[in-house]
């Protein structure tokens, strides 16, 4: 059965099956010689004209689609005076999570209605859930059980927003009443969950130390290896971000008459910046080079997403913290490896906090730096080579004559990269990295 409102149409199973065409009495709307069937058809049909007539003496008819007519007759039910739909958050989660344009979006929305279905089961709710099931103490228990989960408001935060962003979606379609909209705008519940930074919240970073211990260290994972091979190319590169460096493409790197150096727009602010590659980060890179890549690291051939990567690369670097002694593993991030490099340029080398706001793309406020000082682009050079003497001092680095760069790393010949895509290549010629 075809149902069309305005530009929108949907068809429904009527479940009633002929045989052969002529079996259809397409003007009369009826099956011939079986009147079981075509009992089941009147009464579908006096069904669905009996929602549209409700919906229409609601006001209600001209802004839905033609699919929610079905959905409204899905579970109205004869006999009750008025519709009230309950419309499937989960199903419609399903439509805005695919009109999402990043695909990084799209995984966001996915794993935080999973976190939201994992919530639901805990408290019972395992099968369908809808809109007029959020309610005030919904809301706050799912908060809390988030805070006793994940801690921080930062990732509570982005457990929640898509929630608020589909709710908003719903109600904007005239789906759902201003109820549920008005829950987030609580403001009880959001400083709950707002991402604002606690200014008494410690800051944890890595000493020099800490990173001579990673240069050193091997671990039995080559998980492990890949992920403390990133944070350190990550480190050594001002505090890069994860996904500008998943997403670093070979086109990237340029060679001037002084080396090479990385520029690259940073997804999260759009600026542009210029890097000068150091030993230790070329090195890093040839250990994962591959010809037939466009991007520097492989990584989208084993992972379907960033945030697959991602993920599997941040619970790594805890577990590599802790092995090395850091305090807090469990709170280490990706953003530490910024956060070190800013906090060893500020208190051990003592450089000014207007280069390291260069290096590190902050847009600063002052309107002397932004307009009247004329900006010293050797400033950040100066700093990465103050960055790259201090940690290579700490454990007397020299260069070797195989072109080893990073001290305690042992290369393995004839390795199986299918089944370990991050063990590093051979330093034979046959496998020797043509960019560098």
């Amino acid at each position: 059965m075809l149902i069309v409102n305005g530009n929108t149409n949907t068809w429904v199973s009527t479940s009633i099956s002929v045989e052969k065409k002529s079996d259809w009495l397409e003007k009369q709307q009826k099956v011939k010689l079986n009147p079981k069937a075509n009992e089941i058809l009147s009464e579908m049909m006096s069904h669905y004209q009996g929602i549209v007539l409700a919906l229409e003496q609601s006001g209600r008819l001209k802004s839905i689609k033609a699919k929610d007519i079905a959905e409204y007759a899905k579970q109205y039910k004869a006999g009750e005076d008025s519709i009230t739909l309950q419309y499937s958050l989960y199903r419609y989660w399903d439509e805005i999570q695919n009109t999402r344009f990043s695909p990084n979006t799209r995984e966001k929305y996915k794993y935080s209605l999973k976190t939201l279905k994992e919530y639901n089961a805990s408290i019972g709710k395992c099968g369908d859930f809808s809109f007029d099931d959020i309610t005030y103490s919904w809301l706050e228990g799912y908060i809390h059980w988030l805070r006793v989960k994940y801690h921080k408001s930062s990732t509570i935060n982005t457990k929640i927003m898509p929630l608020k962003k589909v709710v908003n979606h719903c109600y904007e379609d005239g789906k759902i009443d201003a109820r549920v909209k008005t829950l987030f705008q609580n403001k009880i519940l959001s400083r709950q969950y707002s991402a604002k930074k606690d200014d008494n919240s410690e800051m944890i970073t890595l000493t020099r130390d800490n990173i001579v211990s990673l240069l050193y260290k091997e671990f039995k994972s080559p998980y492990t290896n890949m992920a403390r091979d990133m944070w350190l190319f990550s480190f050594f590169m001002v505090g890069m971000n994860a996904t500008d460096l998943f997403h670093l493409k070979k086109g990237d790197m340029v060679e001037t008459p002084n080396g090479w150096r990385c520029v690259y727009t940073r997804a999260k602010t759009g600026k542009v910046v210029n890097i000068p590659l150091c030993d230790i980060v070329i090195e890093i890179i040839k250990r994962y080079y591959q010809r037939d890549d466009e991007y520097i690291f492989p990584f989208h051939k084993h992972y379907k997403t960033y945030l697959g990567w991602y993920r599997t690369t941040e619970d790594n670097v805890k577990k590599i913290a802790k092995e090395i002694g850091v305090c807090n593993s469990e709170k280490i991030t990706w953003y530490c490896a910024r956060d070190s490099w800013a906090t060893i340029c500020a208190n051990e080398l003592d450089i000014s906090a207007i280069i390291i706001d260069r290096a590190l793309s902050h847009t600063t406020k002052s309107l002397a730096e932004n307009h009247y000082i004329a900006k010293d682009k050797n400033d950040v050079d100066d700093a990465c080579a103050m960055m790259l003497q201090y940690i290579k001092s700490a454990y007397g680095y020299h260069n070797t004559d195989n072109g080893e760069i990073l001290k305690g790393y042992s290369w393995k010949e004839n390795v199986n990269r299918d089944k370990c895509p991050y063990t590093p290549y051979s330093r034979t010629k046959s496998n020797s990295n043509p960019l560098f």
